[in-house]
């Protein structure tokens, strides 16, 4: 019995060793669902810096998510504690990204002209956009901590001081730059119906917070300057509850019910679709309203769906995400919009909109000059 007993165990144990190995993902440039991101490729040299084949290994293993989920669970049931490379747990059973630097958070500027540069980019692209008769407008879309700071976890936070985006709001306002800040009327709107979800993709607004927001992008800044256009109404869409059962990226079951917008009517036709996962490139035209400006949006993942607002008021809508700006001029040339709007998540302003800085950089930095 001793000897079926020990053979049983080191049976196990050599699929133990084994396995994990078998189950290696050895795809190129493999992009984690986990993790949301591009996960180590197995170095060429890999001779000259083991820290990259060690490295290699732990992103790639057999059975790798399953053993952290093993470990989130166990960090639920006994501490209370979610541990997740993209979420963190808030108070009041709320969970927040952790998808970004908090340092942005704690009013921390790490640049100090970071503010005046990025203003001075989107005021480059609005002086573009006035000279080849085109209108522009920049819409600020929020982190949940921005409008729910009551419930994020303790240590973050210098409460009443300018932070990142502040500073950039008022470097907007003294180049005369057209934006949108959304926060005041979130937190205004929230005690009416929640904005953001309690635990599911907590890295963007919900629906209801997208509309309001892309309400207010109509009242302060289209319907004043394009007064032929509407704003979208409530009554024009469905608007149904979901269940929401687990984290976005995640295997953590996390129970949470989210607002579901979709149109009572549609008069819109798709023109294209070359939509891949998350990186978004729609076109719809409008029969309806020929009449109508044409606009072009670029956005990051707040407005995946942020074309249900649109597509119904203009006679063209293109929805392209915000990666496409590094061919800014050539989709511009060959969509030949009326209207450029570009939306664009709080918590990255350095990374997708910043790092723009670098298409037609020579260019740029002339026209700066």
């Amino acid at each position: 019995m001793k000897k079926v007993t020990m053979l049983v165990f080191l049976t196990v144990a050599a699929l133990m060793l084994v396995l994990p190995g078998v189950k290696t993902q050895r795809q190129e440039n493999y992009i984690s669902p986990m993790d949301n991101k591009s996960m180590t490729n197995f170095p060429e040299k890999w001779w000259s810096d083991l820290s990259q084949v060690e490295q290699y290994v732990n992103d790639r293993v057999g059975f790798r998510d399953q053993m952290i989920t093993a470990y989130q669970y166990t960090d639920l049931l006994l501490f209370r504690e979610l541990n997740h490379p993209l979420y963190q747990s808030g108070k009041g059973g709320h969970v927040y990204s952790r998808e970004w630097d908090p340092i942005t958070y704690q009013h921390l500027d790490g640049d100090e002209d970071f503010p005046g540069q990025m203003a001075d980019f989107l005021l480059y692209i609005q002086n573009y956009c006035k000279e080849n008769d085109m209108g522009f407008c920049f819409l600020l879309a929020p982190n949940k901590e921005s409008i729910y700071p009551e419930y994020y976890p303790d240590g973050y936070g210098i409460k009443d001081q300018p932070n990142r985006s502040d500073r950039i709001m008022e470097e907007l306002d003294k180049r005369g730059v057209n934006h949108v800040d959304p926060r005041a009327m979130l937190i205004e709107e929230k005690v009416k119906q929640p904005v953001y979800n309690q635990t599911y993709d907590v890295g963007h607004w919900n629906p209801y917070g997208m509309y309001l927001s892309v309400n207010k992008l109509y009242e302060d800044y289209l319907l004043p300057t394009y007064p032929q256009i509407q704003a979208p109404l409530l009554s024009e869409y469905k608007v149904t509850k979901e269940d929401r059962d687990y984290l976005p990226n995640s295997y953590i079951r996390m129970e949470d019910t989210e607002s579901v917008f979709s149109l009572k009517e549609d008069t819109t036709e798709l023109q294209w679709d070359n939509s891949v996962n998350d990186v978004y490139l729609r076109g719809w035209k409008n029969p309806s309203r020929p009449d109508a400006p044409k606009v072009l949006v670029f956005g990051d993942s707040y407005f995946g769906h942020g074309d249900l607002f649109f597509k119904e008021q203009f006679s063209e809508t293109y929805f392209l995400h915000i990666s496409n700006m590094w061919d800014f001029y050539g989709c511009v040339d060959l969509l030949q919009p009326d209207i450029i709007l570009i939306e664009a998540g709080e918590r990255v302003l350095d990374t997708d909109i910043y790092n723009l800085f670098n298409w037609q950089q020579e260019h740029f930095q002339t026209i700066m000059k």
